[in-house]
């Protein structure tokens, strides 16, 4: 298992049961409870969890939906932070590349993985996200 499953799977530990988010029937992670691992693992420490908010941002598994969907950007108001079912227009997902359409690429001084990027899309255009 890769580290990123590892702490999904002790995220869901943690959580309880019974919670839409966590799991499906077969045990695989929800989109969003993969794309907020990434978070824990990648855009966290530091940064966006553990008490601290960057960019007025937490990431945290409790709180990334509701500071995320149809919250404008910090860095440019023009931008939504996510855009349901539209990862091109949603802010969070530009910024995870180099040129990023304003300020810093993210996360700052690293690049998530193409799977990481790919699971972050997949929450934004997925039923799940609002």
């Amino acid at each position: 298992m890769t580290k990123r499953i590892l702490i999904g799977v002790a995220l869901l530990g943690m959580a309880g049961t019974g919670c839409s988010k966590d799991s499906d029937d077969t045990g695989t992670l929800s989109d969003y409870d993969a794309m907020t691992a990434v978070f824990a693992d990648s855009c966290g420490p530091g940064c966006h969890t553990d008490g601290s908010s960057s960019g007025s941002l937490a990431l945290d598994a409790a709180s990334a939906a509701a500071n995320l969907v149809d919250m404008p950007a910090d860095g440019d108001s023009s931008w939504m932070r996510v855009v349901c079912g539209d990862a091109d227009n949603s802010a969070l997902y530009q910024k995870l590349f180099d040129p990023a359409p304003f300020d810093d690429p993210m996360p700052l001084g690293d690049t998530l993985s193409a799977s990481d990027i790919d699971l972050i899309k997949a929450w934004i255009e997925s039923d799940e996200c609002g």
